[in-house]
């Protein structure tokens, strides 16, 4: 694969501290062009992923970023899917959340019905690209993403297509879900594992109340070792910074459901089945109760059972015999041996499918 390297900030920062700054993040099928539109005054900065096929106009899948400081190439992981998408000769758009890279603002401070209107906001700057099709707007969302989506058909007449990946419904249950998954790996009593799921609830009041950061924060201090090792994976307190506490705050009552019902367009929806972070059972059951209810029988649904919640088989970055930076390379130029491709071939076949 050809690599031009561009802003790579989430993952080599995360993983070695260290920046790779780069003019360019061209592909073998694609090319990338500068993308911006504005949202309430922040200009945010992404890439546009034109593939090489010459076209006069593009049909444009939009990925839509989970939690996190994600950058416009998600650490790499959107570049693999726009090169399977170019080679259909549809292209694809990210861009940096508020905050991180180019774009101004603070993704902290962001709900899902900010991010909603964001979405909108980038639809309506790539209709005025002579190069975008007027008529196939595709939304691709990723874990928190899928709480973005439905509220984007709820508020507009977007999108044409819709792929949800590793999508949760409750933000509450999420979380619980996830302390489950930790306590399973731990020798916990039944007893014990009850009182941890009390505290969850207890946790998740703190965000939902009038409470302050400060009170949060001497409330996360006082935690019992056992449970801060259930939601943290450490014995010490986890507590958030202010900014972490503000997101947390205002999007803790976020829940799905009540806006699926606004979905009309043709949907697939994708998850894997050793997803630690989020209930995929659930997800799947309220995904068919809530489409079949609405007369939206244009969806697909499917689970890999090798696969976690990035749809990964294996995760790149846990090899202990390679270092950080080996690693990160090894995915870079293979990175199917730990993507899985069924996944990916799955959801740029069943669009291309639809479209030509």
């Amino acid at each position: 694969m050809k690599k031009g390297f561009a802003i790579f900030t989430l993952i080599m920062l995360a993983l070695t501290g260290t920046f790779f700054t780069v003019e360019s993040m061209d592909g073998e099928n694609f090319k990338e062009l500068p993308f911006s539109f504005d949202n309430n005054g922040d200009i945010l900065k992404g890439a546009f992923f034109k593939p090489n096929i010459k076209k006069d106009s593009y049909t444009v899948v939009i990925f839509i970023h989970g939690d996190g400081a994600m950058d416009r190439y998600s650490g790499y992981y959107f570049n693999i899917l726009a090169e399977e998408f170019a080679k259909k000769g549809i292209a694809c758009v990210s861009w940096d959340k508020k905050g991180v890279g180019e774009s101004e603002g603070n993704w902290l401070y962001q709900n899902m019905k900010d991010r909603a209107n964001e979405t909108v906001d980038a639809i309506e700057a790539l209709k005025k690209m002579e190069i975008v099709k007027k008529d196939a707007i595709i939304l691709c969302g990723f874990s928190q993403g899928n709480w973005v989506l439905p509220l984007v058909a709820s508020m507009s007449y977007y999108p044409d297509y819709m792929i949800m990946v590793s999508g949760a419904v409750n933000w509450n249950r999420q979380f619980k879900y996830m302390v489950e998954n930790d306590m399973n790996q731990m020798e916990y009593s039944p007893e014990l594992k009850k009182e941890i799921l009390k505290k969850c609830d207890e946790f998740n009041g703190y965000f939902k109340s009038e409470k302050t950061y400060v009170e949060y924060v001497e409330y996360m201090k006082n935690l019992p070792a056992e449970v801060n090792l259930a939601i943290s994976g450490d014995e010490k307190p986890s507590i958030s910074s202010y900014d972490r506490w503000v997101f947390e705050k205002i999007n803790s009552d976020s829940d799905s459901r009540p806006w699926l019902k606004n979905i009309n367009c043709p949907v697939l929806a994708l998850f894997g089945e050793k997803d630690e972070n989020v209930d995929w059972k659930e997800s799947i059951s309220v995904y068919e109760n809530e489409f079949v209810k609405n007369n939206n029988d244009d969806f697909t649904i499917k689970s890999y059972p090798d696969s976690d919640h990035s749809l990964y088989l294996k995760n790149p970055f846990e090899d202990e015999k390679m270092s950080k930076e080996a690693q990160f390379y090894s995915f870079i130029f293979n990175p199917y041996q730990y993507l899985n491709r069924e996944y990916v071939m799955d959801m740029v076949n069943w669009l291309s499918n639809r479209l030509f």
